[in-house]
């Protein structure tokens, strides 16, 4: 299922993009 894949992408896409954000306010904090 190809868009049961990309939705599971999408949403790994997200959380690896909100730690990031996290990471890099706590370098700047």
């Amino acid at each position: 299922m190809p868009s049961l894949f990309a939705l599971d992408k999408r949403i790994t896409g997200l959380v690896t993009d909100s730690r990031d954000f996290v990471n890099l306010t706590d370098t700047k904090g």
